[in-house]
């Protein structure tokens, strides 16, 4: 574990010190890499109560991940956890994308897994991150994933917390509004009453 990680322990004092808290987000890194998440999730279930728990996973360790999701939808009916699994395209440029091969099938068989919980307290999505590596193609990554199940997305850019200052992965302005038109018009044409597409219009005005 790096040593800037704080301990279970640690995030146990951080708990007891807080008061009910209705939406905890708990992003990466890669949050299954730590061995005790379970019981951090347990822990903080417990004593902040939170209505809503949202994890980002790269849906690569797909047994340890349906574990500690089962027992954590079994254990804590009074919350609504959303497991979000980043997939960036279809396949083996999905593989590409992300330096890992087979992560396309590991990934993908995390979210089947976690479907197959069938937990009413239990929303699963894919999260697609656009880029210059999967910008011709995002359109039919859009139209793929959201036939499945809920797909959402985001605009790549560069962040510090993420240490990839330097790289030149944001998409185009012009290539982000021809996506963002494209998929807007896709909704609108199937008449949905909600966008499940998550965009940060305004940054990108």
């Amino acid at each position: 574990m790096p040593q800037q990680e704080l301990s279970f322990e640690e995030w146990e004092t951080v708990f007891k010190k807080l008061n009910h808290i209705p939406f905890v987000g708990i992003m990466g890194g890669e949050p299954f890499l730590r061995d005790d998440l379970d019981q951090l999730l347990i822990s903080l279930s417990r004593r902040l109560k939170p209505l809503v728990v949202m994890l980002a996973t790269n849906g690569l360790l797909s047994q340890k991940i349906s574990s500690v999701i089962r027992k954590i939808v079994k254990e804590f009916p009074f919350i609504t956890l959303f497991v979000s699994i980043s997939i960036d395209d279809i396949g083996g440029r999905n593989d590409q994308i992300r330096g890992v091969k087979g992560a396309y099938t590991k990934s993908f068989q995390t979210f089947k897994n976690l479907k197959l919980l069938r937990a009413k307290n239990l929303n699963v999505s894919i999260n697609s991150v656009f880029s210059v590596f999967n910008e011709e193609r995002f359109y039919k990554i859009y139209q793929y994933f959201s036939k499945i199940g809920n797909w959402t997305f985001e605009i790549a850019e560069n962040r510090i917390v993420l240490e990839n200052q330097i790289l030149d992965i944001t998409p185009s302005r012009k290539s982000i509004r021809r996506i963002l038109r494209q998929i807007i018009n896709s909704e609108r044409r199937k008449r949905k009453k909600n966008v499940l597409q998550v965009l940060r219009l305004l940054f990108y005005e």
